[in-house]
């Protein structure tokens, strides 16, 4: 599977022009291996517009680029909602466990999404892997509330990394927070394993939704 991860800077003053182009990306959801398409606001930082594609692969990704990415584009107007805008690629290594067995079921059953991005020390690549495997995995599977989701793997960058994680809803992922978080970080000493560490929970738009 690709992912496709999207981060725009919107001004607050453009919030409801770029909100109402997002809501113009229904036409892809006949696109051959298209999955999904959803987002929302960054809840840490109110100017970050994110957004997450689901491609069964790159081929699929790709067809849609070369015939009809531009098209929607042009209709929509959207380039001129925002600042800035940040792409970047992966697929998905790791399945997360959780209270669905798809992702289609779980972007359903979800109002929230966590979005680690994550660059690792190269010499705790095989480390840092085998954490997520054994200990927060297992830790997050605990949580009534959460449905899933992906450990995926830069495709350019051999380093990078990002985990996408389903939540029923906020209290949900503070319960995790508050009763699960602290233990697992500390087993996995993930503070020794990356260079760096951006996490974004978003709240999720019923209009941005896609689904193929």
């Amino acid at each position: 599977m690709l992912l496709k991860w999207i981060v725009c800077r919107v001004l607050d003053s453009n919030h409801e022009e770029f909100s109402e182009a997002q809501q113009m990306w229904g036409s892809i959801r006949h696109l051959p291996g298209f999955l999904s398409q959803f987002g929302g606001w960054d809840t840490r930082n109110a100017d970050s517009a994110c957004i997450m594609g689901m491609w069964e692969d790159d081929f699929s990704y790709q067809n849609f680029m070369t015939n009809y990415h531009n098209e929607i584009i042009d209709e929509n107007k959207q380039e001129q909602s925002y600042e800035s805008l940040t792409t970047s690629f992966y697929h998905d290594i790791l399945e997360i466990p959780g209270n669905s067995t798809t992702s289609g079921e779980a972007l359903d059953k979800s109002s929230w999404i966590r979005i680690a991005e994550c660059v690792v020390k190269p010499n705790k690549v095989e480390h840092f892997f085998q954490a997520q495997k054994d200990i927060w995995n297992l830790g997050m599977a605990q949580v009534e509330g959460m449905h899933g989701g992906y450990f995926c793997k830069n495709t350019t960058q051999d380093n990078s990394y990002l985990v996408l994680s389903f939540w029923k809803d906020r209290e949900s992922h503070q319960y995790y927070l508050d009763q699960i978080f602290p233990e697992l970080r500390q087993l996995s000493l993930v503070s020794e394993d990356v260079v760096s560490l951006i996490g974004r929970f978003i709240e999720l738009k019923n209009g941005w939704k896609v689904k193929g």
